[in-house]
C-alpha cells in the first residue's frame, strides 16, 4: 500500500492557471477554442497579408491568425498590467535579414495585432485598462490609456483551458475510498476543518492533517 504522503500529494487539488502549463500546448488548445466560437471572423486579408516587413512570404497555415491571436493573449496575461499595440509589435518582431549588411530587429505588423485584439475585446475576453493623469497646472485629471489586459470573463476561460491540458499532461491516479479511510485511521489525524471567508463563486473547505505519534 502507498504511504500517506503519496496519497495526500496525489488528491491534492491546486487551481492552474496559463503560467503552469506549456506556451505551445496552450496557444494550439485557445486558438481551437476561438476557431469554434464563431465570434472570431478571418478577415479577407489574412490570405496573402506577411505578419511583418522582415518576412518574406505570408504563413502557410490556414488558421494561422487564431494562432496569433492566442499568443497575444498569453503575452497580455502574463503581463498583467496591460499591453499596447507597440509593445505587442516588439514581441512579435524579429530581426530581418539584409545580406551583407548587418540585421535590425523590426516590429511585427500593427494591423493584424489590432485586428486580434479588437475580437477579442469584442468578445469579452480583454478589457481596456485605463490611468487617471494630472496635468502640469494641475487643475485637470484626464484617463490615459494603458493598453489592455485580460477581463474576468477572458480569465476564467483561459484558466479552464490550461486546467485541462494540465490534466491531462499530468493525470491524477484515482485511489479507492477505502483506502483512503485506511490510511486517515492509520497515520492521520484530523485536527482543524474551516471554511475561509471567499467570493460567493469561490468556496471551500480547508483540512488540516497531522500524523499521528506513533506509540511505544
Amino acid at each position: 500500500m502507498e504511504s500517506s504522503e503519496q496519497l495526500i500529494g496525489i488528491n491534492n487539488l491546486k487551481g492552474v492557471s496559463v503560467q503552469d502549463v506549456p506556451a505551445d500546448k496552450f496557444i494550439a488548445e485557445f486558438a481551437n477554442h476561438l476557431e469554434k466560437s464563431g465570434a472570431f471572423p478571418i478577415p479577407q486579408f489574412a490570405d496573402y497579408v506577411k505578419t511583418g516587413t522582415h518576412k518574406e512570404l505570408a504563413p502557410y497555415d490556414a488558421n494561422w491568425l487564431f494562432v496569433r491571436a492566442a499568443a497575444i493573449a498569453r503575452q497580455i496575461y502574463i503581463n498583467g498590467n496591460g499591453l499596447g499595440i507597440q509593445t505587442l509589435r516588439t514581441k512579435f518582431g524579429s530581426r530581418m535579414r539584409r545580406g551583407t549588411v548587418s540585421s535590425c530587429e523590426h516590429k511585427a505588423d500593427g494591423k493584424i495585432i489590432r485586428y486580434c485584439v479588437q475580437k477579442m475585446e469584442k468578445m469579452g475576453y480583454l478589457d481596456l485598462v485605463l490611468k487617471q493623469v494630472e496635468e502640469e497646472s494641475g487643475k485637470r485629471h484626464d484617463l490615459c490609456s494603458m493598453g489592455k489586459k485580460v477581463s474576468k470573463k477572458g480569465r476564467a476561460e483561459m484558466d479552464k483551458i490550461a486546467s485541462q491540458i494540465y490534466k491531462k499532461l499530468h493525470p491524477r491516479k484515482q485511489i479507492p475510498a477505502y483506502q483512503l479511510i485506511y490510511i486517515s485511521q492509520q497515520t492521520l489525524s484530523l485536527i482543524h476543518i474551516s471554511e475561509p471567508t471567499r467570493p460567493l463563486y469561490i468556496s471551500y473547505a480547508v483540512f488540516c492533517l497531522k500524523k499521528k505519534k506513533k506509540q511505544i
